[in-house]
């Protein structure tokens, strides 16, 4: 859908298998975040949108930092969820996360732990309803 955010994840999931930290720079997360965003604003779909919220879960799994951010992370995935309910859609979604979200459990502290689980249980309710 959006190749330079599923670059990202790609790297971050290698990092996390491989247990070193993950590197993301402010300068290639916020050229993602740009692109988009225009993509957004130029031709909106659900991928667009989706990616902005996913890319905010990609950067606080290189941070470290989940337990702070999932909730409005989550929150906003809920609010896409209301405009866009489509379950195929928010399988791949899920699908999606799993794909950092499991390898970053095997690394992360156990609060972060925790988060992971959290996020993943959400994404899993939002793609069965």
């Amino acid at each position: 859908f959006y190749p330079a955010k599923n670059c990202i994840s790609a790297e971050l999931r290698l990092a996390f298998l491989q247990r070193r930290t993950p590197v993301l720079t402010e300068a290639r997360a916020s050229a993602v975040r740009e692109s988009l965003a225009k993509a957004a604003a130029d031709r909106p779909d659900f991928w667009c949108v989706v990616g902005q919220t996913e890319l905010g879960l990609l950067e606080a799994l290189a941070q470290g930092s989940l337990a702070g951010s999932w909730p409005a992370l989550m929150n906003a995935f809920r609010e896409l969820k209301v405009r866009v309910s489509a379950v195929s859609s928010w399988d791949s979604v899920y699908t999606e996360a799993r794909f950092t979200l499991e390898p970053y459990q095997a690394v992360a502290s156990a609060t972060e732990r925790r988060a992971a689980l959290e996020m993943l249980k959400g994404l899993k309710a939002l793609a069965a309803a």
